[in-house]
This record gives structure tokens, sequence and C-alpha cells, in this order.
């Protein structure tokens, strides 16, 4: 019989630190507007989602097949987590506001590893002329595009007009 799998030798990946390192911009925007303009890095929430269907299929007693079914799992497979989650992709926000306005500059569709996509605002696309959807495949090209967007006009515009509001 014949070997069809790699060689799986030392194939290291990079960490991503996606995560840390918008958080850590989000906190230093704060310093540097001299408080005037916060940002805040998260995961975008939902009201009532799948969770509010499934409660209304289960009090209506209606069931659609393979969406209620529970997989019986292989005996050697119990009590193992599915390591596809970390493939599984979450939603975050980047936002800047202050006591009056607030600004989404990008979305990020993040998982465990790189690539994970970056989803600017229209304006900012045009200024850093590029595609709406950016997508970093290590930590210093995600550093980079964060780069781009925060200095771009669009995004240096609201920032400046949220700090004159502020005084």
């Amino acid at each position: 019989m014949t070997d069809l799998w790699p060689s799986f030798s030392s194939n290291q990946t990079e960490k991503n630190n996606a995560i840390a390192i918008l958080r850590e911009q989000a906190r230093a925007l704060e310093t540097k507007t001299e408080k005037k303009v916060k940002a805040t890095f998260s995961k975008i929430a939902y009201q009532d989602g799948l969770a509010g269907a499934y409660a209304a299929m289960s009090q209506l007693s209606v069931s659609i097949p393979g969406l209620m079914n529970k997989e019986i799992v292989d005996e050697a497979l119990k009590g193992k987590k599915d390591i596809a989650e970390l493939y599984k992709i979450t939603n975050y926000k980047f936002e800047i506001y202050n006591d009056t306005y607030r600004f989404r500059l990008f979305m990020l569709n993040y998982r465990e590893f790189f690539p994970i996509e970056l989803i600017t605002d229209e304006g900012i696309k045009s200024d850093i002329k590029c595609c709406t959807e950016l997508v970093a495949h290590s930590n210093s090209e995600l550093e980079s595009m964060i780069e781009a967007i925060f200095s771009s006009e669009k995004v240096k515009t609201v920032i400046h007009h949220m700090m004159e509001a502020s005084n």
C-alpha cells in the first residue's frame, strides 16, 4: 500500500497575537488623545441569534432534521475536544468613541491560526488604496495593516473631530 501522508517534521507556525496587539492599541489611543477619544476592541455579539431560534423550536415541538439531532460519537473519540474549533471564526470589532460619537474602523474575522481577515470601512479602504478585505498571514502583516488603517485620512479626520467635540 502507498503511504499518502505528507512529512510532519517541525512545521512550526507563528503564534497569532492579533487579540493582544489590538487590545494594546485600543488602550494606547486614550493616552495618545489625552482621554478625549477612546477605543474598544471586542467580540461582536448579537441578541437572540440561534439560541432564540432553538428555544422557540423546542417550545413549539418543531424539529428540523440535522439541526436538532445529536451525533453519536465513536467510543474511541468520546471525551476528546474537536480541534476544528481552533479554525472557527470569531468576529471582533475595533471602534473609537467619545462622549458623543462612535466609529467602527474595522471588523476582524479571527481564528487561532493565520490567515485572518480585516474588513474596513469604505472610506478607509479608499484612503489606503486597498480592497475592503485585508488578509494578514503573520503578526507583522497585521501590524502593517493596522498602522495603515490608523494613518488613513478618514481615521485622522474622525479622531480630530472627536477631539474637537470633547473640548
